[in-house]
């Protein structure tokens, strides 16, 4: 065997062990959550939205299992999401106002977390797409396209050392263009965050304060619908009760898009959304059921929020039975 030849085969089987040694897209999709929900870090992010662009300033830090996070606008309309463990407020200043609500303590970012990886394979291919680099960190760029027209396609730039997105980008119905995109322009990751790095810069003296509980549906439920056929993958993921005692939220997810449905009785003096609204990646549609307004919310695209309003329909009998029977 010629010294050519020898080189020829070294260099194949080398390049061989190294594609088999590279991590799959979907062990990298779990190492990036666990890197959002278990590190500490902070940076400067833009967002961009269409025309819109916003420059944003994230700390984010876990000790133990307490999460606190701050994210504040320091470009366009002012506005700071502050988190503690289960409990967030949002000041907007543009309204001297603040809201008060709780939730499942998960990050602001990424927007596109899956809940099980192994599930999406169902509605979703992924697939590795190279190195790029990132707020001047390597990272990996995974894709992942769905398999039909019901829900967006994402491309996330994974840091290489830590798993954190450096990049989230959803991508249009064609897959090609970027409807909207979180790009890290400069991260780090301290050993330490004090707790004045996490507190609010907001001065909320005098503004106005709501407070949202979100507090669980009563059995039975105040609604008067029920909602069947949901579009292929989507299963109920929450439910409880908003506005007041007769107002109710409920959460479909198909293990990465989410959307949400909101139910409340028709207000004569204040007529809720009829049809379908666009804003960014966001869409809505809205339809009135029953005597009920029906909002149907989602990062998704808009064939979808209409086909779960559309299944939407009256419950005479029966006072409410809100989740699918899929």
């Amino acid at each position: 065997m010629s010294i050519r030849t020898f080189a020829l085969i070294a260099a194949l089987l080398g390049g061989a062990a190294a594609r088999a040694a590279a991590p799959s897209p979907e062990s990298q999709l779990d190492r990036m959550g666990q890197a959002v929900r278990g590190l500490s870090y902070q940076g400067t992010l833009v967002y961009i939205n269409g025309d819109s662009v916003e420059t944003m300033e994230l700390v984010h830090r876990v000790e133990g299992d307490v999460v606190r996070e701050r994210l504040t606008t320091v470009s366009g309309a002012r506005r700071e999401v502050v988190c503690e463990g289960d409990k967030v407020k949002f000041f907007l200043g543009d309204e001297r106002a603040v809201l008060v609500e709780r939730r499942g303590g998960r990050s602001a970012l990424p927007r596109v977390l899956p809940a099980e990886t192994a599930a999406l394979a169902t509605q979703y291919r992924i697939a590795d797409q190279g190195r790029r680099t990132e707020a001047g960190r390597s990272c990996r760029s995974i894709g992942i396209v769905p398999k039909d027209a019901l829900r967006y396609g994402y491309r996330l730039c994974l840091d290489e050392e830590t798993a954190l997105p450096l990049r989230t980008e959803v991508l249009a119905e064609d897959g090609r263009r970027v409807i909207e995109q979180v790009v890290f322009t400069q991260v780090s990751f301290p050993s330490r965050i004090d707790d004045a790095a996490l507190k609010p810069r907001s001065d909320a003296k005098g503004w106005t304060w709501r407070v949202n509980e979100n507090e669980p549906l009563p059995s039975g439920g105040p609604s008067r619908v029920m909602i069947a056929d949901l579009p292929a993958g989507f299963v109920a993921t929450r439910e409880g009760a908003v506005s007041g005692p007769q107002g109710a939220h409920l959460a479909f997810s198909d293990g990465l898009a989410s959307v949400s449905v909101f139910i409340e009785p028709v207000d004569p003096a204040n007529q809720g959304l009829e049809g379908a609204a666009r804003m960014g990646a966001t869409n809505l549609f809205g339809r009135t059921v029953g005597g009920q307004q029906v909002t149907v919310v989602g990062e998704v695209p808009a064939a979808t929020v209409r086909a779960i309003a559309e299944a939407v329909s009256p419950r005479a009998e029966r006072p409410v039975d809100l989740v699918s029977d899929q």
